[in-house]
Order: C-alpha cells, then sequence, then structure tokens
C-alpha cells in the first residue's frame, strides 16, 4: 500500500508539472491545477496514515508469487553499455528498469565508466546526467571526448541543478514521461 501511494503521489506530481508548463501563470488560477493539488495533498496525509500505523506491515511476496505476477510479462529490453565486458557479463546489457549502483574507492574510475555507458546509450535512446561532482566545463571535457555522433549529443540532457534525492526522483518520473527518457546517471 505505501509503494501504490508513493506511486500515485508521483503521477500527481507529474501532472501538476506538465499543467504547469502548459498554462504558465495561470496555472494556479485553473480549477483543474487546484483540484490535483488539493489530491495530491490527501495523497501526502493518506501517506503519513500508513506510516504510521503501528503494525504497519512489509510488502512481501512468496517467491511463487512473485514467479506467477511475473509468468506472462515479457522480458525488459535491455541497453548496451558499449564497454563489452560488461554487457558480457550482464548478459547483453543493463535491463530496462533496473537501478544499478557502481562503487568504488575514489579513483577507480566510476565517473569515467559512467560518463562512458551514457555516451554510447545516447546513440539510440534520451538519457540524462544528473552532475554534481563536475561542472559544466570538466563535464563537456568528457562530452567531447565520448560523444561521437550527432544523435548522441541530441539524445544526452544534462541537470546541473538537481542535488536533493525527493526532486531527482521527481525529475526522473517527469522525464521519462516528458522526453522517453530511457537511462539514467545520478
Amino acid at each position: 500500500m505505501l509503494l501504490k501511494v508513493k506511486n500515485e503521489i508521483l503521477q500527481l506530481d507529474t501532472k501538476i508539472h506538465h499543467l504547469a508548463i502548459q498554462l504558465g501563470n495561470d496555472a494556479h488560477y485553473s480549477d483543474e491545477f487546484i483540484d490535483l493539488k488539493r489530491e495530491r495533498h490527501l495523497k501526502n496525509i493518506e501517506l503519513i496514515d500508513i506510516i504510521r500505523q503501528p503494525e504497519h506491515k512489509s510488502e512481501s511476496l512468496t517467491a511463487h508469487q512473485l514467479r506467477e505476477k511475473y509468468r506472462n510479462r515479457p522480458t525488459p529490453p535491455k541497453r548496451e553499455t558499449g564497454v563489452w565486458e560488461l554487457d558480457n557479463a550482464l548478459r547483453g546489457g543493463i535491463e530496462e528498469g533496473v537501478f544499478c549502483i557502481v562503487a568504488g574507492e575514489s579513483g577507480a574510475g566510476k565517473t569515467t565508466l559512467a560518463m562512458e555507458i551514457l555516451a554510447n546509450v545516447s546513440e539510440g535512446v534520451n538519457t540524462k546526467l544528473y552532475s554534481f561532482e563536475m561542472g559544466e566545463h570538466r563535464t563537456l571535457n568528457y562530452l567531447t571526448k565520448l560523444l561521437k555522433t550527432e544523435n548522441q549529443w541530441n539524445n544526452l540532457y544534462i541537470d546541473f541543478e538537481t542535488s536533493d534525492l525527493d526532486n531527482i526522483i521527481r525529475d526522473i518520473e517527469v522525464t521519462v514521461n516528458t522526453y522517453n527518457t530511457k537511462f539514467f546517471v545520478v
């Protein structure tokens, strides 16, 4: 139930964002905008009530339930990273919808790997980079070395401003729906 309400809030945020863009300065006077904001506030209250419940239960599934849930669903597509060893280890690339964490010591090459994968995936689909550690100049230096085609330059979106995790999550939801973005690096 908790996850369901969180998803409903993200969907409302997306609708509110789209309407605000569509209506501009007049959005705050629109009945539809006001109704969406009201609905979002009610969902926030519902979320607080769920969290406060002393016997809040985990939303666990048995292995059997999980198997049945995915039995007839198609296999999600994979995106090749362009790094042969990684694609080979992942049996064809990174599966769409998967959250991956790349960890390592400082200087191990995490940023270089992430930028290389981002450049390669950008050849075929829209991608987005949230950059907190690299400024615009350093990012441009990386991209100049890695991006070879106009598709890559046009498909890669960069955000230097958003750094709060909640805002990044909301922005990803909006970006997926607005620009059909398939791959993100944070």
